[in-house]
């Protein structure tokens, strides 16, 4: 079993060109917290009540295959979500620091539970993060930032649980270094790298450390209108279990900018290489397209479609075609939408290879009371068919939450 990371070298990549070219209206208005000159504090503290349909995410059909199994059948339970945090900051024209730390809590109550077996399914997760971004006067740029996790979660289940099992420490470095030129960058070039490290308590076999090089150069050829090229290397290694090692290449190009004062478009097509040591390797096409519509910071509405290569938890790859859309809307400065929907087309290879058509659809609404706190409500769907030379079946989820949030 592989731990699924997702493509993080390309997401990476695609993050530092999302952050620099999209007109993304934030979702929350940043407060002025707790401040002393160029230093403040942002405390701040999230709670939810989650209705879950189906805590175990198994088939709709599902059937235990002995009488001592867990689930005996689909479950639902609600759930209650603690998330207090805080951020330190020193801002200054050039120079941001940042140091903050994040406590999660899920405790299920035990709605559908004679048995008391849901609590196995609660976790207590802690979050440490730490930013630096520094941006000279000739327009060099570099930026810093590192997140730790330590989660512990299903500690003590021996039971059916849909990732690995146990306590586990993840952390994440990116470092990033450039050049901008031209009254709106209109030459823009940055490296950045990534460093993984993950280690389970109790199935320390899947112990894992993963790097990736990349690259991202932009080049405007009208005011609005800018040539994308991205590139980068990467490579995965488990020490305790060698033959699981791999390593990926890619590199992508096009174009992203304002067609018109609403209508922004981005179109970048490349190859991708992924490697392993054992089993199917993979060559071949990757690409984004997106096209939205903005309308100031107050409305946004994306359509777009991807064709991804990701590794898997139980093969070693598979490719995803995807067509999305997203929605945000800000209403009389108070009340905040915003939606996602998902159709996925996903080809899972050897050892293990099927087929699962993966639809998500997610809604959420958030009011503010007063300038710090908001409340509202959310809804979730997730539906995945699955198929191999066996068997066929539909797995459904349903969630429902109400939320309260107090941001300083």
């Amino acid at each position: 079993m592989r731990q699924d990371f997702a493509g993080w070298a390309m997401r990476a990549a695609l993050f530092f060109m999302v952050l620099n070219l999209s007109a993304v209206a934030a979702a929350y208005e940043e407060t002025e917290g707790i401040r002393f000159g160029f230093f403040s504090v942002h405390p701040s503290v999230y709670s939810a009540l989650r209705y879950n349909d189906n805590i175990y995410f198994v088939a709709d059909d599902f059937t235990p295959t002995g009488p001592g199994e867990v689930p005996q059948q689909k479950e639902t339970d609600l759930v209650v979500n603690l998330q207090p945090a805080v951020a330190m900051r020193i801002k200054t024209p050039r120079l941001n620091l940042e140091a903050g730390y994040r406590f999660y809590n899920d405790h299920y109550l035990g709605y559908d539970d004679p048995d008391d077996r849901h609590a196995k399914l609660d976790s207590s997760n802690h979050t440490f993060n730490g930013l630096m971004k520094y941006e000279a006067p000739v327009g060099l740029f570099m930026s810093v930032d590192d997140t730790f996790v330590d989660q512990q979660a299903f500690e003590e289940s021996e039971d059916y649980i849909d990732q690995i099992r146990g306590d586990q420490q993840h952390n994440e470095a990116h470092g990033v270094m450039g050049l901008k030129r031209g009254p709106e960058n209109n030459f823009y070039l940055a490296g950045g790298y990534t460093l993984i490290d993950d280690r389970y308590e109790k199935v320390d076999d899947y112990d894992r450390q993963a790097w990736s090089a990349d690259g991202d150069l932009r080049l405007k050829f009208l005011p609005r209108t800018a040539l994308l090229f991205l590139g980068g290397y990467g490579e995965v290694s488990y020490p305790n279990l060698e033959g699981f090692d791999s390593n990926m290449t890619y590199y992508m190009g096009g174009f992203g900018g304002q067609i018109t004062n609403v209508i922004h478009l981005r179109l970048m097509g490349g190859f991708q290489q992924n490697e392993y040591m054992e089993e199917e390797s993979f060559e071949g096409p990757v690409g984004l397209g997106e096209i939205s519509a903005i309308w100031g910071s107050e409305t946004n509405i994306t359509l777009g479609v991807r064709r991804r290569i990701l590794d898997s938890s139980t093969t070693n790859y598979y490719t995803s075609d995807e067509v999305f859309l997203r929605f945000y809307r800000l209403w009389f400065q108070r009340l905040t939408t915003e939606g996602f929907a998902s159709y996925q087309s996903n080809e899972f290879s050897e050892p293990f290879a099927h087929t699962e058509n993966f639809v998500q659809f997610k809604f959420d609404a958030m009011l503010r009371m007063i300038f710090w706190m908001h409340v509202g409500g959310g809804y979730q769907y997730d539906g995945v068919d699955f198929k191999d030379d066996v068997a066929s079946t539909t797995t459904t989820r349903n969630v429902l939450l109400g939320q309260i949030m107090a941001k300083f």
